[in-house]
């Protein structure tokens, strides 16, 4: 089988999620939140659950909400945004909120964190502990899961000029490839970073 067909950036993460999903139950291994959260649920303190995210990060979730479900719970798998539509009954305080986002700056997610007190707990998962979510979620699930940067930038431009040809575009990507994350407190004339990736 030629497997060239399959090589590029997308196979070249693939390849760095194993380890990325070590970290990943390294994290929740160590963390004791999960027992509180249960217990809430088991209690009736949490009447429903609130699965959302935003595309993959919402995809990510839908094994729980069956989970969930099946194990006759309240559960709502609903995209940030559509959360932010109007369905103010679920914005209680006998609500668990499960907020997926791996930057966790969103503009969706962000907009939603601003009703987060509403909320009797919210559990962020994201890839940026100090993001908007990783701050304001009362419990953080910390991954290193489909982050671009995990991705070595020189394989990827020596994977992307085997296909592309033409040397302004590849100046280009890299270009991209080194410009800085300006994340939204940065505009007011601070500096992004991107962490460098060989």
């Amino acid at each position: 089988m030629n497997l060239n067909i399959i090589e590029g950036p997308y196979l070249a993460d693939l390849l760095v999620q194993p380890a990325a999903l070590r970290a990943a139950r390294e994290n929740l291994a160590n963390a004791t939140l999960a027992e509180g959260i249960v217990a809430k649920l088991r209690n009736g303190q949490f009447q429903r659950v609130v699965l959302t995210g935003m595309g993959s990060s919402l995809h990510a979730l839908y094994p729980l909400h069956r989970a969930l479900s099946g194990h006759g719970l309240a559960s709502h798998w609903m995209e940030t945004a559509e959360l932010l539509l109007g369905f103010d009954a679920l914005y209680r305080p006998d609500t668990l909120l499960v907020a997926v986002s791996q930057s966790g700056e969103s503009a969706e997610m962000v907009a939603l964190l601003e009703r987060a007190g509403e909320f009797g707990h919210v559990l962020g998962v994201t890839n940026n502990p100090q993001s908007r979510l990783g701050r304001t979620a009362a419990s953080t699930v910390t991954l290193q899961a489909g982050y671009f940067d995990s991705l070595p930038h020189r394989k990827l431009r020596r994977i992307v000029a085997r296909r592309v040809s033409d040397g302004a575009i590849l100046k280009l990507i890299r270009g991209w490839l080194r410009a800085p994350i300006v994340k939204p407190a940065d505009r007011d004339g601070g500096s992004g970073h991107r962490p460098n990736r060989q």
